[in-house]
């Protein structure tokens, strides 16, 4: 009889990230960064919970990293703080959108690995 594969959540999640050799975890984080699914169902799971930390991560991290940008400029008034904050978010949104939908894509794919309906695909 065949184990059954979950996805962690916490300290699970945590126990078997630390269990996972270097080279798994490469695999896992490359995978996720590429929109991929993980050949091993065990890897899937994992990389599923990592995608939806990157999901998260990048959709958290824009605006703020737009804020920083426009911080130097509080002195110059204003206008300068939207002109900055407009420009950071026109050349940051895009790379954020782009990685968040890829992390999107790699925690369906592996969700799918580990329900058993897919393989590991690549584009």
């Amino acid at each position: 009889m065949s184990r059954r594969i979950t996805v962690p959540d916490g300290a699970e999640f945590r126990q078997r990230w630390q269990r996972l050799d270097r080279a798994g975890k490469k695999r896992v984080r490359r995978a996720v960064k590429r929109g991929e699914a993980c050949d091993k169902p065990s890897e899937a799971a994992l990389a599923a919970v990592v995608g939806r930390q990157q999901r998260l991560a990048w959709l958290v991290t824009w605006p703020v990293v737009a804020i920083l940008v426009a911080l130097p400029s509080i002195p110059q008034g204003p206008l300068a703080v939207l002109v900055t904050l407009a420009v950071a978010t026109v050349v940051y949104a895009p790379f954020a959108l782009w990685f968040h939908r890829r992390a999107r894509r790699a925690v369906a794919r592996n969700l799918a690995v580990v329900e058993g309906r897919g393989t590991a695909t690549r584009r």
